[in-house]
């Protein structure tokens, strides 16, 4: 998943116990993430506004 963010603060923590984003209110232009295959399930924090665009990438097997 590709994420453009619009004047958010994006906090991202993956580790063995934690695989979290928190979202907040921010005054960075445009920040952008790039979010991978998750091996345990994802907690998403969003504090305030968010302006955001996502593109989700699929791979099919032929």
């Amino acid at each position: 998943m590709l994420a453009l963010y619009i004047d958010n603060d994006i906090v991202y923590t993956r580790n063995a116990s934690a695989n979290s984003c928190v979202i907040n209110k921010g005054n960075a232009r445009l920040k952008s993430r790039f979010f991978g295959f998750h091996k345990m399930p994802f907690h998403v924090e969003i504090i305030g506004a968010l302006d955001q665009i996502c593109t989700l990438f699929q791979q099919y097997r032929i």
